[in-house]
């Protein structure tokens, strides 16, 4: 199942960026961001997973030059 999807999100530091992804399956959509950012390739791919109907699960991987910049996982859980 293969669908692009532009998704406009903050990343960690508040600036906000458009990324095109695809679902892997019926529960995991992978998006991905990349730019020249002050002279130096700069990535970023977040990868959600619904664990639930109550809980998603994201990943986020920033890369510059290649190397891993910042690394975040999150549970996003819906309140009673």
């Amino acid at each position: 199942m293969e669908r692009e999807d532009p998704h406009a999100q903050p990343d960690v530091k508040g600036a906000a960026h458009d990324h095109t992804g695809e679902w892997k399956d019926d529960r995991t959509l992978v998006m991905h961001w990349s730019e020249v950012s002050k002279g130096k390739p700069t990535e970023e791919e977040l990868t959600m997973v619904v664990v639930s109907d109550k809980e998603i699960r994201e990943r986020e991987v920033d890369t510059v030059e290649g190397k891993v910049a910042v690394e975040v996982e999150l549970n996003w859980v819906k309140a009673a």
